[in-house]
């Protein structure tokens, strides 16, 4: 890899995910890792896996970017501000996974990002990432396994970070009352 500023900032979140086992890149200004705060995963399954022998290539480093990328896109998708949302970079073992989260300073509001998300049920300090923070502990209400069939067949009454979602079942209420000459 050559040496400039995107290449600089892989290396540093990866080198802090092979030395402490995780690193955050936030999708801030300066794209800098960070080792405070707190993290829950997105609902859009989007793990990458990869050996850790090639946690320095070139290939490697074009993937993180692309997530990189997705990440930002997913927060301005959802109209939220780039800043809390970031790149994991996870160690096990000999495996490196990379997904992407939300990036919160507070606990508190952690917890309430992770309830929005309606598929988490924990979330967890970067500093000491081994240790979750379970949502139902903590007064709130963690999020379904059958989260994805639920949303398929329009289960749920509203989804945050979802328009499209919302219009389609609003939609189908619609129509269903329409139907059944409940009229609107």
């Amino acid at each position: 890899m050559k040496n400039n500023s995107n290449t600089r900032t892989f290396a540093e979140a990866m080198g802090q995910a092979m030395a402490f086992g995780i690193s955050v890149t936030t999708c801030d200004v300066f794209n800098n890792s960070t080792h405070r705060g707190f993290i829950h995963g997105v609902r859009q399954p989007n793990e990458i896996e990869v050996e850790s022998k090639s946690a320095f290539t070139m290939d490697t480093h074009l993937a993180w970017r692309k997530l990189m990328y997705d990440t930002e896109t997913l927060a301005y998708q959802r109209g939220h501000t780039p800043c809390t949302y970031g790149t994991r970079i996870l160690r096990n073992g000999d495996r490196l996974f990379m997904s992407i989260v939300r990036h919160f300073d507070y606990v508190e509001d952690a917890l309430d990002g992770a309830e929005a998300e309606m598929t988490e049920s924990a979330v967890y300090n970067i500093a000491d990432a081994d240790v979750p923070i379970y949502l139902e502990e903590n007064g709130r209400v963690p999020g379904t396994d059958g989260f994805f069939e639920a949303y398929e067949y329009y289960e749920h009454e509203y989804v945050p970070y979802d328009d499209e979602y919302n219009a389609r079942r609003a939609s189908r209420i619609a129509k269903a009352s329409n139907i059944l000459g409940g009229g609107v």
